[in-house]
């Protein structure tokens, strides 16, 4: 469940669990553009967030990440109006790594 704090004037929200595979160890960067509020775990720890009302936001940050499997945790909620939600990562050559390719539920 998404903690109270995050955004008191949701009308959706959203907490999706998976499993990201790593080929190779490399610093990534992650894009999350998202609107309305967003926020992204990986492996427990929160590295991106965007709180608020507004429209789609891109926001990014950079995380070294091993070869192997990552628990991959994003919640978000949708507001009135506009929606959009996209998740992306990039390796250091920067090529866009597959999402189909990368994550499965538990």
């Amino acid at each position: 469940m998404l903690s109270p704090d995050f955004q008191l004037h949701r009308t959706k929200e959203m907490e999706v669990a998976a499993r990201k595979a790593i080929g190779k160890d490399d610093i990534y960067e992650i894009h999350l553009n998202g609107d309305d509020g967003v926020r992204l775990f990986v492996d427990g720890e929160n590295i991106l967030e965007n709180d608020g009302i507004h429209g789609m936001e891109l926001i990014t940050t950079e995380k070294a990440l091993a070869s192997g499997y990552h628990k991959v945790r994003l919640e978000f909620f949708q507001g009135v109006g506009g929606s959009g939600l996209v998740l992306e990562f990039y390796n250091q050559a920067g090529k866009k790594l597959d999402s189909d390719d990368l994550f499965y539920h538990e």
